[in-house]
């Protein structure tokens, strides 16, 4: 009951203006590919509206060319190749030049529909020891197995594109292996976001950063190691990581996996990161850091023990009020003991838990913050105690098994309206327990 149209545009900026209620199927793709016409002296815009001058062609690659220091960018390549190699050096009119850079999105090639992210072309890639420089966005979406980033290699990832800071691997859904270079000190921001493929990775020594989403969505990455010299991991750097292994280099100062516990943990505030399915809580860990399990496929069963004070707590000045996400779309997650203590249960902890039948409400909640069980569709009990003061919007929404029900807090029975957010608990109920003692006078 719809017209489709086939958009043929130039990135501009990020929004695209279609008009009102109108159904669109759009099909992007991003590709630096050009004609076979370009001469030495052509100027070249690739893809992301870089432009270029003095370039170069051969058969495969397109190169930007610097007379003054005698070295070449590779800026782009030439029709629908599965093999690239890069070659040390390109001879023009009897002059060496030396290839040391890939520029920007380089070999980017993007296509996203409604369904999915499509792989190019592109299956190998070679690169000489002269490459010093790999720009950021370089392999987005090509269809590599395995990369060797030569020990030449010093700045990684560098560069901004659309696609942001890093990238440089994003959407490799078949890479498997990569080594990188020893001398990188950073790994970006979703450098391998979604490199589903994934299945283990060394990091060398030299890296003292991760950032954001660093690996985010690489489904089948199950240990890491973390270096002695890291310094900084960026918010979400591993979800959708099914890890069962984690470790901290034992020399690391700012990060830790005391006593073996199989996750990492900020030294200096006891605050546990990033966990896996196997993680243990030392007696001195005192609290879990939002998003620390999110995603993890690999985590079937938690219990958490009455040292931990907090669940979901920000890190980090950048997102103070970032509180919850815990196990946020830990869909193969049954059971969880929570520890008596805690306060609030925050926003999305348990969002889209859709196989979670088993976890308690300690006695010491407060809150019940929003959208906190949203779409736990196989719990089928639930004890709100006493303490509790409020249960916020969407809290069990989509919790189509929840059919049994214990009230023991006045301040939450007082608000059990049909249109209330406490109201949600009593879609699916087929009984509801309320306290002796408790006036439901109020509750409709």
């Amino acid at each position: 009951d719809y017209e489709t149209f086939t958009l043929k545009f130039r990135v501009v900026d990020k929004e695209l203006n279609v008009p009102e209620n109108t159904k669109v199927s759009v099909t992007i793709a991003l590709k630096n590919v050009q004609p076979q016409n370009i001469s030495l002296t052509d100027d070249y815009t690739n893809a992301i509206g870089t432009q270029y001058t003095n370039v170069y062609k051969d058969e495969t690659l397109l190169y930007s060319l610097s007379s003054q220091s005698n070295v070449a960018s590779v800026v782009g390549y030439i029709g629908s190749p599965s093999n690239i190699i890069v070659p040390a050096v390109v001879k023009v009119s009897n002059q060496n030049y030396v290839v040391n850079k890939l520029v920007e999105a380089v070999f980017a090639e993007l296509t996203i529909t409604e369904t999915s992210v499509l792989v190019s072309s592109i299956t190998n890639i070679v690169l000489p020891n002269s490459i010093s420089y790999v720009g950021t966005g370089a392999f987005v979406g090509t269809g590599i197995t395995h990369m060797d980033l030569p020990e030449s290699v010093v700045e990684f990832g560098v560069g901004e594109t659309i696609f942001g800071e890093g990238m440089t691997f994003a959407y490799c859904h078949n890479l498997m292996t990569i080594k990188l270079s020893p001398t990188i000190t950073s790994i970006g921001d979703a450098t391998f976001l979604e490199c589903k493929n994934l299945t283990r990775i060394h990091i060398p020594c030299s890296v003292l950063s991760f950032g954001e989403s660093a690996f985010a969505n690489c489904e089948k990455l199950d240990s890491i190691e973390i270096p002695y010299g890291v310094a900084s991991i960026g918010h979400g750097a591993f979800w959708g990581c099914p890890l069962t292994q984690i470790s901290v280099h034992s020399l690391n100062s700012v990060f830790d996996s005391r006593e073996n516990c199989n996750a990492i943990i900020e030294t200096s505030t006891n605050t546990l990161l990033v966990g896996s399915s196997n993680t243990t809580f030392p007696s001195s860990v005192t609290k879990i850091a939002f998003f620390a399990f999110c995603d993890n496929q690999a985590l079937t069963s938690i219990e958490i023990p009455n040292t931990v004070k907090e669940i979901g707590v920000p890190v980090g000045s950048e997102y103070p009020d970032g509180f919850g996400y815990v196990f946020n779309g830990c869909k193969n997650l049954r059971s969880v003991v929570l520890p008596e203590g805690i306060t609030d249960i925050y926003m999305e902890t348990f969002f889209c838990c859709e196989n979670l039948i088993s976890v308690n409400i300690p006695s010491t909640i407060l809150y019940i913050k929003g959208s906190s069980f949203y779409y736990c569709k196989k719990l089928n009990n639930i004890t709100i105690p006493s303490s509790t003061i409020d249960i916020l919007e969407h809290a069990f929404e989509g919790c189509n098994g929840l059919n049994t029900i214990y009230i023991d807090s006045q301040n939450v029975t007082s608000k059990l309206t049909s249109q209330s957010a406490q109201g949600c608990l009593l879609n699916n109920a087929t009984s509801v327990y309320i306290k002796s003692g408790i006036d439901v006078t109020t509750a409709t």
